[in-house]
């Protein structure tokens, strides 16, 4: 069946095939899945064949709707939802695909066979030993340390940034150096708050940051009356972003859909205008952002409430109309996470993703797990010590799914 999905469809096409089967966007992030597991139209052919029998593919193959399709198999047709003019190809029923339990054993028996034959030829054409294993992984930890790497920015000036540059930097960069409002938007643990600081130190701008919350006050983001004069004279303090609005640099707002969703109507003029009004600054209540001011935000939803584990505020669509040219989706890089990532952490992590997409499970692996499980790896934690950390949360059928054997 693989290589008939292959041959008879595109990638688009298989992907809307993957999806009414799944009844829902391919695992927990549709881009994150499609990077990882499906980033060729031949792994999309064989993700599918794999994850779902062939009668589950017939299903999917009559619900569809081919209108608007580019047709690999099929004739076109001119008008939409009428899949009797789209007739399943004979292929679907065809003995080619009747794989009896003996031979998918074999099958499975050879897979296994290649896989180690692979890492036979990565270890030199030696035995595979625990020995060699713990040399390749001391290899690895010797080149772990990244260094600083060289960013070119719009104004044509070269600064460099501590760490591996995040994939996004380059885009973050421009919409900054633009003026735009910037949302960083993806899963938690990903790296958002880390881009911010990069692009911060890459563009030679002064950094500031509130972590925003259901309590988070206007106090708390402009400024306060504090009896701090003389004789207990209440003076007005600015706050961190008052104080980069008036003399430049960018501010972080972290999680912004955390917040309450009347509190984003406060900065409305300010991101809108670069212009706003505290009459409780009596010495000077108007207010106009400086030429270098920039803004950026972080969040884990797009205003409609939380996703995976979370719990975020649904935001006014006006409020969040202020941010909509500079969203910019954040993923989880493999790339940077095999750099920064113990190595026998980096393997372990990665396999436990896979399960939590290919099995819709409501869970999360972050780079920022994978950083913290490194830290306990290099102060002798071993595998035991991060799964039972780890999994401490999940429930019996959860575990299951990943390949674990729940504790009794």
């Amino acid at each position: 069946m693989e290589n008939h999905l292959e041959k008879y469809f595109t990638w688009k096409e298989l992907a809307k095939i993957a999806k009414t089967i799944n009844g829902a966007p391919l695992g927990l992030s549709p881009k994150m899945e499609l990077n990882d597991l499906t980033r060729t139209k031949a792994a999309l052919a064989g993700y599918i064949a794999k994850r779902w029998s062939k009668k589950e593919v017939e299903t999917a193959l009559e619900a569809l709707d081919y209108s608007g399709w580019k047709f690999g198999y099929f004739e076109p047709v001119s008008t939409p939802n009428i899949p009797e003019q789209a007739t399943i190809p004979e292929w679907v029923n065809s003995e080619e695909e009747t794989i009896n339990p003996e031979e998918q054993t074999t099958q499975a028996a050879d897979a296994e066979a290649e896989k180690y034959r692979k890492i036979k030829e990565i270890l030199g054409g030696t035995d595979i030993s625990e020995e060699k294993v713990q040399e390749m992984i001391e290899a690895a930890l010797d080149k772990r340390p990244v260094k600083r790497e060289k960013i070119i920015i719009k104004d044509g000036v070269e600064r460099k940034v501590k760490g591996h540059p995040h994939k996004m930097i380059a885009v973050a960069c421009r919409k900054v150096s633009a003026n735009i409002n910037t949302m960083l938007f993806g899963a938690p643990g990903c790296g958002k708050t880390f881009l911010a600081r990069q692009v911060a130190e890459s563009m030679g701008l002064n950094y500031g940051w509130i972590s925003c919350n259901g309590g988070t006050t206007p106090e708390d983001l402009f400024g306060r009356l504090l009896p701090t004069g003389e004789n207990g004279r209440f003076e007005w303090i600015d706050s961190p972003l008052m104080k980069l609005v008036e003399n430049g640099g960018l501010f972080l707002w972290d999680e912004l859909d955390a917040l309450p969703a009347d509190m984003l109507f406060t900065c409305q003029m300010l991101l809108s205008d670069g212009r706003m009004t505290l009459p409780a600054r009596i010495h000077q209540p108007e207010i106009v952002a400086h030429k270098d001011f920039r803004a950026m935000a972080t969040c884990n939803s797009l205003g409609n409430g939380g996703g995976v584990g979370l719990q975020r505020e649904i935001q006014d669509d006006a409020a969040f109309d202020r941010w909509k040219a500079g969203r910019i989706f954040c993923d989880y890089d493999i790339e940077v996470e095999r750099q920064i990532v113990h190595p026998a952490v980096f393997a372990w992590a990665i396999e436990i993703r896979e399960k939590i997409v290919v099995n819709n499970l409501n869970k999360l692996m972050t780079t920022r797990n994978m950083v913290d499980f490194s830290k306990d790896a290099d102060a002798g934690a071993v595998r035991k010590d991060w799964e039972d950390s780890y999994f401490m949360d999940w429930s019996r059928d959860e575990m299951n799914k990943a390949g674990r054997k729940a504790a009794a």
